[in-house]
């Protein structure tokens, strides 16, 4: 199976429950609550490799509820901006990448769950204006 990119609407179903954890502005989603991930972890790093294989100078702009989708195999990555955005959001593909890898990689995916980081601590809520995710295909 190859890769998957698509845009797509936001789906608020796959956001975690509870906040732990906070650096900066990056609000990562984890809890007993937060889904299982239950595909290969190399699956994901696939997914990430993919998304650093994307021209240095790639940015993503993103208006409200809309998303960027990688997908292969089992997992799927996704950057969404939230809905009612009175504007774009713009992630370059590295830094997607690098938020992807440390830290949702290794402390959600590598623990068989499901991750998500944003820039608001109400990760569930529309607050902020992004989520990025990565766990099982949806």
């Amino acid at each position: 199976m190859g890769f998957v990119v698509s845009v797509s609407p936001l789906d608020p179903s796959k956001t975690p429950y509870i906040i732990t954890i906070a650096l900066l502005s990056l609000v990562l989603g984890s809890s007993r609550e937060t889904p299982e991930y239950t595909g290969s972890p190399s699956d994901c790093r696939l997914v990430i490799r993919e998304i650093r294989s994307q021209p240095k100078d790639r940015i993503f702009s993103l208006y409200s509820g809309l998303c960027v989708v990688f997908t292969h195999g089992a997992c799927q990555a996704k950057l969404c901006a939230v809905e009612y955005l009175p504007r774009p959001v713009n992630q370059s593909a590295r830094w997607m990448a690098d938020v992807l890898e440390v830290p949702l990689l290794g402390e959600c995916i590598e623990h068989s769950r499901e991750g998500v980081a944003g820039d608001s601590d109400v990760i569930n809520g529309d607050s902020g204006s992004y989520r990025l995710w990565i766990g099982s295909v949806s």
